[in-house]
């Protein structure tokens, strides 16, 4: 897996980040669960750790997102969100 520089992540961040993830499978999202791993990085003050260890989970279940292709991958996925934001789509229901 791959991890952001060393000293950063906790064994924690890396339990949450898997549980939000579990949590949030768009086939049976489970919304008490997404907010409960939220919580739990609230109070324990590693909101941003959190993120962190989603990308990095991510990246290592995936890591041709790492390459070149991958990364022209995330632009177009940026891109097209970021050009529906601007014609006046809503990001919620």
């Amino acid at each position: 897996m791959s991890t952001p520089t060393p000293g950063i992540l906790g064994p924690a961040d890396t339990r949450r980040a898997a549980a939000l993830l579990m949590h949030a499978n768009p086939d049976s999202t489970l919304v008490a669960g997404v907010n409960a791993v939220l919580t739990d990085a609230r109070d324990a003050g590693r909101v941003t750790e959190l993120l962190l260890a989603l990308c990095a989970v991510i990246y290592g279940i995936h890591p041709d997102l790492c390459t070149v292709n991958g990364q022209a991958g995330l632009r177009g996925v940026l891109d097209h969100y970021l050009a529906l934001e601007t014609n006046g789509e809503t990001d919620h229901e």
